[in-house]
Formats: C-alpha cells, structure tokens, sequence
C-alpha cells in the first residue's frame, strides 16, 4: 500500500470543502505540480460524494457541457447528505468556462438552496 504524503495544501483544501457554505474553490499553480492529484486525493478520502470531470476532452466552443455537469451534479447532490462536491480539472480550456460556470453555479444556487 502507497503512503500518501500530505502536503499543506491538502489541508487548505480539505478545511474549505468541509466549511458550511464552501464556495467555488480555484487550485491554481505551475503546470505538472499536482493540482489535479491534489483535488483526487482530497476528495476521495473525503466523506462526501464528488464528480470529478476534465475539461480536456471537451469541445473549447462546447457551451452545453458546463450546464449538463451541472444539472447532473445537482441531481447526485440531492441524493447524499454529506454533502456533494463538482471538481472540473482544465476548465481554464473551455472558452468562457470560468464565467460560465459561475454564471450556472449562481442561477442553480437561487433555485436550489441546498446545492452549494
């Protein structure tokens, strides 16, 4: 079995996702440093159910994905009540991915108040 070597980041991210009402939480960084390693790892030895979706192979004109994701994560979030967490890796490739998402995110939190 493979140690997990934690590094202070994994615990940043762990506190945020376990807060109240987390937010949308950006990782940043160089490329080829883990940030996508990092999220996987968190939340898959987190309590709550997650989706985790790359951006990679998707269209960068694909406007419908970000919705769809979503929709379906707002439908898994229903079912668990530990919580729900959506990683999307690489959204920075999808045209307005970023905007878009925040756009979704707050139309979906006006009209489901408990998909955060």
């Amino acid at each position: 079995m493979r140690k997990l070597i934690q590094r202070a980041e994994y615990k940043v991210l762990e506190n945020r996702l376990e807060e109240q009402n987390p937010l949308i939480q950006v990782v940043v960084g160089a490329r080829q440093v883990g940030q996508s390693t990092l999220v996987h790892q968190v939340l898959q030895n987190s309590k709550k159910a997650f989706i985790f979706e790359s951006a990679d192979a998707v269209a960068a004109t694909d406007q419908v994905w970000i919705e769809q994701l979503w929709n379906k994560a707002r439908m898994e979030s229903a079912r668990h009540s530990n919580g729900f967490v959506l990683a999307i890796d690489e959204i920075q490739k999808s045209t307005n991915g970023v905007r878009q998402s925040r756009s979704v995110g707050m139309k979906t939190r006006q009209q489901d108040k408990h998909f955060v």
